[in-house]
């Protein structure tokens, strides 16, 4: 706390020319202070140490000499999914210098290029799990004790990336945003809707590893094979479909045949003599 006086003097008319003299202190109220914030990105994402001060080897003569370096790797974004991913954020050791207690945190996020802002939780909770829309955020945090004398925090450079169709279709799938109504949880409500909305009209990348079959058919298809099969083991499978059906026609004459010569010599022959008649151009020891 801030002590200020305040001294005023007046004439009180005396002919003997003395002044009264009042004395007011003014003790300004001020902000927490002294705390730090963290991120922990989505499982699988990597966090930008950088920009929580950890410099590589690499860039630290750099980083040592010019402070510009310095500027530039912080602003280097924590990367993720719009909507489908979570992030975990968490304020700690904040202290009032006044010993008031903490009166609230508000995290909210900041468009770095337009400045609109937009609100995604408040209230005593000095950590929680968030949802960002699309796009490159700035996430920052105030605090402010029971006075609400307050200040805002720069925790770190957000930058989400589109989900792919398939992550999309398994976040559907988990009725995240029923179940935040039906639990009452407003906040996350809120950023699962503005998430959501972000991604209105905008078309989902397919998914990398999402891989499309072929149906088999009984036929040959040449348009397809000759994209995908060596020359050679191409040559060998026309051939040894040339040959089945050179043997499908053979044994179609040769039913054929033996029905014709049925139907031709069964009105005066016995059966016996039709099969062992060289005319039907089938031997049977019938």
């Amino acid at each position: 706390m801030c002590a200020v006086s305040v001294t005023s003097s007046r004439s009180l008319g005396r002919q003997d020319g003395e002044t009264g003299v009042a004395t007011m202190y003014l003790l300004l109220n001020q902000a927490p202070m002294g705390g730090t914030c963290t991120v922990t990105p989505p499982e699988g994402r990597v966090v930008n140490l950088r920009a929580h001060g950890v410099v590589a080897a690499e860039d630290s003569a750099q980083a040592a000499n010019d402070t510009s370096a310095d500027v530039a790797l912080a602003n280097l974004p924590t990367p993720g999914r719009a909507l489908t991913e979570d992030w975990y954020v968490e304020c700690i050791d904040f202290k009032d210098p006044d010993k008031d207690k903490i009166g609230k945190y508000v995290f909210f996020i900041k468009h770095p290029i337009e400045g609109y802002i937009i609100i995604m939780k408040f209230g005593k909770d000095r950590k929680g799990k968030f949802v960002f829309p699309y796009g490159d955020w700035e996430l920052w945090m105030t605090i402010s004790d029971n006075y609400d004398a307050s200040r805002d925090i720069f925790i770190d450079h957000i930058t989400t990336s589109l989900p792919t169709k398939g992550e999309y279709a398994t976040w559907e799938l988990k009725k995240d945003v029923p179940r935040a109504m039906g639990e009452g949880d407003q906040p996350r409500l809120s950023q699962l809707l503005q998430a959501r909305t972000s991604l209105a009209d905008i078309e989902l990348p397919d998914d990398p590893t999402e891989a499309t079959t072929t149906p088999a058919y009984d036929y040959y298809d040449e348009s397809v094979e000759t994209e995908t099969m060596d020359p050679e083991e191409l040559l060998e499978i026309q051939a040894e479909q040339e040959r089945k059906r050179l043997e499908a026609l053979d044994n179609k004459a040769l039913v054929r045949g033996v029905g014709r010569c049925i139907e031709h010599w069964t009105r005066t022959r016995p059966v016996r003599t039709i099969l062992n008649s060289p005319g039907c151009m089938y031997n049977s020891v019938y």
